[in-house]
């Protein structure tokens, strides 16, 4: 039997039904891991200095935030910076100017080395003539409803981001590749969950791919992309608008992986709603055959402390069947779906033999899971803020 694939390298592996086809879609984290929410998250400060790397000269003005959060500020007259309140773990220190590159810097807090110095390049603008080709108009936003489409989704969030700066995006395909370029950051309001997004888009693009996967043949196209999105809270205006925000990121949150790996974490899965089985391989059909409920009294099988303090190291083989029990699965969501149920309902598998997490809810690994269901669903449009915490 023959699929269509559809890989998607942002975060996991997925498996998606259409009518009565397949999709398989891969999502692998290129940035760092999911932020879970912990009991008592322990906080850092990060204090630094940005300069131009041909000059040493201190910077002013640079934008200097935590890649993926709302933690951000502006460097003063003498190029220092200082942000608050990042929780530990991996993290991406982004700073960009105006004439300058942009400049990654990775950290594992709190191991870091403090304080940071940042280097700029400056950026040499060419002279001369620039010819520029723009494709016609209406073959554009062909492509603009494509990249729309592919990269923030078609949930009932995306329905609500809007692309303020569309025209920075130019586009190129032909029968096989789709790509995608930003002349200047990206600007999304997501107007859905209250945020403003600068992305500073890096790489987007397509390209055919054939894989076996289960003794099942997937062809179809790889969709890959990597940036640095900034957040940034929109004003509410009204009490009703904010009380919007906040019950939409609740419900964005609620069932998602994150929720279900803190609630792992803190051991309190069952109370919050997941129904979770042990099981060789993903399995749509509602027998009991190789199946084994997951309990508190057997979570050690799966879940053990490591040496250093607040990490716990997750290891199993096969997957984890996880079900949402306390909403029901939207019949117009086109995911894989368990029979005899109405939740939502997703497997995820381990690409590592086991995945190391802190207590404040970070993934020690890159690419650290593949899942395949309700989880798929979800893109760009659905994502919150790694430092969100629902009250």
């Amino acid at each position: 039997m023959e699929h269509r694939l559809y890989i998607i390298k942002e975060r996991r592996i997925v498996f998606l039904p259409i009518g009565r086809r397949f999709i398989i879609a891969t999502v692998f984290s290129l940035m760092f891991a999911t932020l879970l929410q912990s009991q008592s998250p322990r906080l850092m400060t990060i204090s630094g200095s940005v300069v131009d790397d041909s000059t040493g000269k201190p910077l002013e003005n640079v934008n200097v935030f935590v890649a993926q959060t709302t933690l951000g500020c502006s460097t003063g007259p003498e190029g220092t910076f200082e942000i608050n309140n990042i929780p530990t773990g991996p993290q991406d220190i982004v700073a960009s100017r105006l004439g300058y590159g942009v400049s990654t810097v990775r950290l594992s807090l709190p191991s870091g080395t403090f304080p940071l110095e940042i280097r700029l390049r400056p950026v040499v603008i060419p002279y001369g003539e620039i010819v520029v080709t723009a494709p016609p108009a209406k073959e554009w936003r062909k492509q603009l409803y494509r990249f729309r489409t592919l990269f923030l989704g078609r949930s009932p969030n995306a329905k609500e981001c809007v692309i303020v700066n569309p025209e920075v995006l130019d586009f190129e395909e032909d029968d096989d590749f789709f790509s995608a370029t930003a002349r200047a950051p990206l600007i999304i309001d997501n107007n859905a969950l209250g945020y403003r997004i600068t992305f500073l888009l890096r790489v987007f693009r397509t390209e055919p791919l054939t894989v076996v996967f289960g003794g099942v043949i997937g062809k179809g196209y790889a969709i890959a992309y990597d940036g640095s999105p900034q957040y940034f809270q929109l004003e509410p205006y009204t009490t009703e608008r904010r009380d919007l925000w906040k019950k939409n990121r609740r419900e964005t949150f609620n069932g998602s992986q994150r929720h279900f790996l803190a609630a792992l974490y803190r051991g309190s899965w069952q109370e919050e709603g997941f129904l979770v089985n042990l099981m060789p391989e993903p399995n749509i059909h509602n027998t009991p055959i190789n199946r084994k409920e997951l309990t508190p009294g057997i979570v050690d099988l799966i879940l053990s402390p490591v040496n250093s303090k607040g990490e716990k190291s997750l290891h199993y083989e096969g997957v984890l069947e996880v079900e949402y029990t306390r909403q029901n699965l939207d019949r117009s969501i086109d995911v894989l779906r368990k029979q005899g149920t109405d939740s939502p309902v997703s497997w995820m598998q381990l690409n590592y033999e086991s995945i190391t997490f802190d207590s404040f809810g970070f993934v020690k690994e890159s690419m650290p899971t593949m899942v395949y269901g309700y989880w798929t669903w979800p893109r760009f449009a659905d994502k919150l803020p790694l430092n969100y915490e629902p009250e």
